[in-house]
Protein backbone atom coordinates (compact mmCIF):
# COMPACT_ATOMS: atom_id res chain seq x y z
CA UNK A 1 0.00 0.00 0.00
CA UNK A 2 2.84 2.40 0.81
CA UNK A 3 4.52 1.52 -2.48
CA UNK A 4 1.30 2.44 -4.32
CA UNK A 5 1.15 5.78 -2.52
CA UNK A 6 4.78 6.52 -3.34
CA UNK A 7 4.26 5.62 -6.99
CA UNK A 8 1.21 7.85 -7.15
CA UNK A 9 3.15 10.75 -5.60
CA UNK A 10 5.86 10.33 -8.23
CA UNK A 11 3.23 10.45 -10.95
CA UNK A 12 1.72 13.61 -9.46
CA UNK A 13 5.12 15.31 -9.48
CA UNK A 14 5.65 14.29 -13.10
CA UNK A 15 2.21 15.56 -14.11
CA UNK A 16 2.80 18.92 -12.43
CA UNK A 17 5.70 19.49 -14.82
CA UNK A 18 3.50 19.02 -17.89
CA UNK A 19 1.71 21.71 -19.83
CA UNK A 20 -2.02 22.19 -19.25
CA UNK A 21 -2.75 20.60 -22.64
CA UNK A 22 -0.97 17.38 -21.69
CA UNK A 23 -2.62 17.38 -18.27
CA UNK A 24 -6.01 17.45 -19.99
CA UNK A 25 -4.93 14.58 -22.23
CA UNK A 26 -4.00 12.56 -19.15
CA UNK A 27 -7.35 13.34 -17.52
CA UNK A 28 -9.10 12.21 -20.70
CA UNK A 29 -7.16 8.94 -20.82
CA UNK A 30 -7.84 8.23 -17.14
CA UNK A 31 -11.57 8.85 -17.49
CA UNK A 32 -11.63 6.44 -20.44
CA UNK A 33 -10.33 3.72 -18.12
CA UNK A 34 -12.78 4.57 -15.33
CA UNK A 35 -16.00 4.88 -17.28
CA UNK A 36 -17.42 1.75 -18.89
CA UNK A 37 -17.70 1.98 -22.61
CA UNK A 38 -21.06 1.19 -24.07
CA UNK A 39 -22.50 1.55 -27.49
CA UNK A 40 -25.31 4.04 -27.59
CA UNK A 41 -28.07 2.82 -29.83
CA UNK A 42 -29.67 5.24 -32.20
CA UNK A 43 -33.04 6.35 -30.85
CA UNK A 44 -35.91 5.09 -32.93
CA UNK A 45 -38.74 7.61 -33.01
CA UNK A 46 -42.28 6.40 -33.34
CA UNK A 47 -43.43 6.13 -36.90
CA UNK A 48 -46.52 8.07 -37.75
CA UNK A 49 -49.37 5.64 -38.40
CA UNK A 50 -47.44 2.48 -37.45
CA UNK A 51 -49.95 1.42 -34.79
CA UNK A 52 -53.05 2.54 -36.60
CA UNK A 53 -56.48 1.14 -36.01
CA UNK A 54 -59.48 1.72 -38.15
CA UNK A 55 -58.40 5.31 -38.75
CA UNK A 56 -55.06 7.07 -38.94
CA UNK A 57 -53.84 9.13 -36.02
CA UNK A 58 -53.83 12.86 -36.58
CA UNK A 59 -51.55 15.56 -35.26
CA UNK A 60 -54.38 16.55 -32.91
CA UNK A 61 -54.40 13.02 -31.47
CA UNK A 62 -50.71 13.37 -30.63
CA UNK A 63 -51.31 16.80 -29.09
CA UNK A 64 -54.09 15.40 -26.88
CA UNK A 65 -51.83 12.54 -25.76
CA UNK A 66 -49.02 14.88 -24.65
CA UNK A 67 -48.46 15.11 -20.91
CA UNK A 68 -48.58 18.63 -19.56
CA UNK A 69 -47.68 18.38 -15.86
CA UNK A 70 -49.03 20.79 -13.29
CA UNK A 71 -46.71 22.73 -11.01
CA UNK A 72 -47.60 20.34 -8.21
CA UNK A 73 -46.57 17.33 -10.30
CA UNK A 74 -43.28 18.99 -11.21
CA UNK A 75 -42.58 19.71 -7.55
CA UNK A 76 -43.17 16.11 -6.51
CA UNK A 77 -46.64 16.60 -5.04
Amino acid sequence: MIADTQAMEKIVVMVQELSPEYRLRIIHRITETLLPSHDVAEPKPLQFGKYRGSRMSTIEDFSIAEWWPTDGELNGA
